[in-house]
């Protein structure tokens, strides 16, 4: 399979996007009990939101352009290597994947009156499997020469959540004052 530079670049976008979109999400978690304004509430469960539609661009359905079986020539490999780096068997795999994607569905992507998901799913699978696909990427996108993006993707989520409590802790602090009087 001829993979080209460009399409190695959407998928490893895709995957930093659901990291800084993680650490983002973190970055706010120890304010989540004291939140009083919506408009804080609603830019954590955006971060939630956005880790698990980027997530599932990747890992979700196959039909997805960014699907990473676009771009690995040996599923059974790769798939089997996954598994073993998110410590999961097929079956917890494919629990943990349906309850990403009706999340997503049923919570995100569609309109439900009555959404059969009750809480959000934990994305330490998910975060760990992104790890892993990104490895498998970058090896590939620094052989063609490239060296735009982060070599490691667990370390740039630790320099980009310790950025991002900065921004949270400053914004929220400023903040957490306003009385919400909108609704």
């Amino acid at each position: 399979m001829a993979i080209t530079e460009q399409q190695l670049k959407e998928h490893i976008f895709r995957l930093v996007y659901v990291i800084r979109n993680a650490a983002n999400y973190e970055s706010l978690s120890k304010y989540q009990g004291t939140f009083t304004q919506n408009y804080w509430i609603m830019i954590q469960n955006n971060f939630f939101d956005f880790v698990i539609l980027e997530w599932c661009k990747i890992f979700g359905t196959d039909s997805e352009p960014t699907h990473w079986k676009n771009l690995v020539d040996d599923h059974v490999s790769f798939r089997a290597k996954l598994l073993a780096r998110v410590k999961s068997n097929e079956t917890d795999w494919k629990d943990y994947w349906e309850y990403m994607i009706t999340y997503r569905n049923n919570l995100i992507s569609h309109h439900q009156k009555d959404p059969s998901v009750t809480h959000h799913p934990d994305f330490d699978k998910g975060i760990e499997a992104s790890y892993y696909y990104y490895e498998y990427l970058i090896k590939k996108l620094r052989g063609l020469g490239n060296t735009q993006y982060p070599d490691n993707l667990k370390d740039y989520y630790d320099r980009h959540l310790e950025q991002a409590i900065r921004f949270s802790e400053t914004a929220y602090n400023s903040t957490k004052d306003i009385k919400e009087n909108v609704y």
